[in-house]
């Protein structure tokens, strides 16, 4: 059975290509607009993508990695809402192979690596491909090479 969440990408499948749709999210009790043209595709994955993702044993996925794990949510991020999803992959991870994830909250990012000051200004700039070429957030080049090289000193 699929999640509500699936079940919604479905019903915008649905409708014609390029009808307008206007969501309306809910986050930390704070009402949200999302608005787009409809298509068989979402966050530029076709709708099959997310029923096969709905359908993978993550955890188990998780708990079997040997690799070391540096899970990472942006406080402007609003394609991966919830920063407890991926506190949880570093806590899996660490319960079945002690000191290999690490989980980071980073400032000022979104998805795309993108410099924005909240979550509203990430959702304002999410079409904005200038916007996003030209705001990489660099912190994040600064991030992964002293992530990585904690693991060469171990």
């Amino acid at each position: 059975m699929k999640t509500p969440g699936i079940l919604l990408i479905l019903l915008l499948v649905c409708l014609q290509e390029g009808d307008d749709i206007t969501l309306e999210v809910f986050r930390n009790g704070q009402a949200m607009e999302l608005k787009g043209k409809a298509s068989g595709f979402m966050n530029g994955r076709h709708y099959t993508f997310w029923q096969e993702l709905q359908d993978t044993r993550l955890f188990a996925a998780w708990s079997q990695t040997r690799s070391h794990v540096l899970s990472m949510h942006g406080k402007g991020e609003y394609v991966a809402f919830n920063p407890y999803e991926h506190q949880l992959i570093a806590d899996i991870v660490n319960h079945y192979n002690p000191g290999k994830a690490t989980f980071m909250r980073i400032p000022d990012i979104d998805h795309a690596f993108t410099y924005v000051e909240d979550l509203e200004h990430s959702i304002s700039v999410r079409n904005d491909r200038e916007y996003q070429l030209n705001n990489f957030h660099p912190g994040i080049v600064d991030i992964l090479y002293e992530w990585m090289e904690e693991l060469i000193k171990q």
